[in-house]
């Protein structure tokens, strides 16, 4: 503005000269003077750059000597010595530092020179400047949805972006820690930042206001509401719904799925899989977000009856993978009666097929289905046990064992029956081969000598305690044993015959020479029977 003001005078003043003097030339300016500072005000006192310009329209060089310059009653002096030609400017640049009793204060500068009656003079004043006060504040939580038990991290960021330090900062909420500070309060110098942390647990839905408050220079500043922070809680409904234009094809019919998802809940789900009975099958979402609702086709032929599910793998919005299913379709194909038939199995085993006396045996007994078709109602019954098994169900190519016990004290055939129905009420009756288990007492074998007669010492037989005879008592063997010593006695009187004739003719025959006599031996003495003997060889 100064300069702009010089330059109207400067022109004003040639105007007058044109006008007063006509023709005759114009008288040279004097040298033109302007200060300028880098700043124009500060907050404390520091260092200020002042850039001096200095214009010649003298007509001739001059040389200046220094600048000259004060401000409330400090005084200072540049030294410039380089030579300034007609016409020309220079710029000087010098520093500076401003002390507080400086600040609002005018500076006064003078130009010197060797210009005859030409010192030019320049003010400015530096300005004390209001330091500014500004707190930036934010709040974010780690997830605004999440279920019943989570842990909710709030993060509320403050910086101090002006030039004032902030002092006595507080941040709350009336929803979080019963409205009481989230930390003690605190103070940020310039540019200086931080931010407190605070952690929930999830137990309700709530929508959280939270406020910072602070002071500067011991001065209370306008609260900062911040932005409200809404904490919902997870709602999963993801809905699976499978259905069939045929469930009873013949085999090798095709048939068409219908798999429809939709979400009816709050929580966003990504890197959908689907899989039909364990075969990944495509699907058009890869994204299932709240609100969707995705339908697909798949056209399928079956040559035995079939159950079949889909299943879909989901990530969450924590990046947790779920699943869901959906419901099951029975795909059954017409029952084959003859063949369902000649493929049911029932057999029957048993561990003790004979006794001796009463006892305990124990069954086993096997049921197959070899057929392609589930069977229900399993039972098998036998007429004098009654119903030893049952089952609610058989599924196709399946076994069941059964085992139980019973006790037995006669010989019994045992008939057991096996029953199974298809799943149009069909009844499949199957005839285990009989089981006979038999039951027999076997008696004791007497020894020979039980049934032996009893002769008392004078050879007569007695009587028996029972009051029969010896004899009649005799079983097999003691019959047998009697015809045995019979031989043996008989045997015994024939060699004793042949003995006593070989004796008799031992006295010579006329023409034969007489034998010789042997030496006679002693003889051992005979000891005489006693009155009761009784010689049994002697009949």
């Amino acid at each position: 503005m100064r300069k702009v003001l010089s330059l109207i005078v400067i022109i004003a003043m040639l105007a007058a000269s044109f006008i007063g003097l006509g023709t005759t030339a114009l008288a040279a300016n004097d040298v033109e003077f302007n200060v300028v500072s880098n700043v124009t005000e500060l907050l404390e006192a520091g260092e200020v750059e002042f850039t001096a310009t200095v214009t010649n329209n003298t007509g001739s060089t001059i040389y200046p000597t220094g600048i000259l310059y004060s401000c409330n009653g400090h005084l200072f002096n540049e030294l410039y010595d380089a030579p300034i030609a007609n016409g020309d400017f220079a710029e000087i640049v010098f520093t500076c530092f401003v002390t507080e009793d400086m600040i609002d204060s005018e500076f006064s500068f003078s130009f010197e020179s060797d210009a005859p009656g030409s010192s030019p003079t320049d003010t400015l004043t530096i300005t004390r400047k209001i330091a500014s006060i500004i707190l930036a504040a934010s709040g974010t939580a780690s997830k605004t949805l999440a279920g019943v038990g989570d842990l909710i991290t709030f993060s509320f960021a403050l910086e101090n972006q002006g030039e004032a330090t902030v002092d006595e900062i507080v941040v709350s909420a009336p929803e979080l820690n019963d409205g009481d500070p989230l930390r003690a309060e605190f103070s940020l110098v310039s540019t200086q930042s931080y931010t407190v942390v605070y952690k929930h647990t999830m137990d309700e839905e709530i929508i959280v206001n939270p406020v910072v408050t602070y002071t500067s220079g011991g001065v209370d500043q306008p609260p900062i509401v911040l932005t409200p922070i809404e904490l919902r809680l997870e709602s999963r409904n993801v809905e699976t719904l499978l259905t069939v234009d045929n469930k009873n094809p013949v085999a090798g019919e095709e048939v068409t799925f219908t798999l429809r998802i939709t979400n009816n809940g709050n929580v966003r789900y990504t890197n959908m899989k689907v899989t039909m009975n364990g075969e990944p099958v495509d699907f058009p979402a890869n994204n299932l977000n709240p609100g969707n609702d995705y339908t697909e086709q798949y056209t399928r032929s079956y040559t035995v009856s079939t159950d079949v599910v889909f299943k879909v793998s989901l990530k969450d919005h924590n990046g947790l993978t779920v699943s869901t299913s959906s419901n099951t379709i029975s795909i059954q194909l017409p029952v084959d009666e003859a063949d369902l038939q000649s493929k049911l199995r029932f057999t029957m085993t048993v561990d003790r097929p004979r006794l001796t006396s009463e006892g305990t045996i124990n069954f086993t007994g096997t049921v197959t289905n070899a057929s392609v078709y589930q069977l229900t109602d399993i039972s098998v019954d036998e007429e004098t046990l009654g119903n030893v098994f049952s089952a609610t169900e058989l599924t196709a190519s399946a076994t069941k064992q059964l085992a139980f016990t019973a006790d037995i004290n006669e010989t019994t055939t045992y008939n057991f029956v096996l029953t199974a129905k298809d799943r149009n009420g069909k009844v499949y009756i199957i005839n285990a081969e009989p089981i006979e288990v038999t039951v027999s007492s076997v008696a004791p074998t007497p020894t020979p000598f039980d049934d032996a007669a009893v002769i008392d010492e004078n050879g007569n037989e007695l009587t028996l305690n029972n009051g029969s005879t010896g004899v009649g008592s005799l079983g097999p063997l003691g019959i047998v044993a009697i015809v045995l010593l019979a031989l043996v006695v008989v045997v015994g009187l024939a060699l004793l015959a042949l003995w006593r004739r070989g004796k008799s003719s031992s006295g010579g025959s006329p023409g034969r020479s007489p034998a010789p006599r042997k030496k006679p031996t002693a003889r051992k003495p005979v000891k005489k029977p006693s009155r009761n003997y009784r010689d049994r060889n002697n009949f």
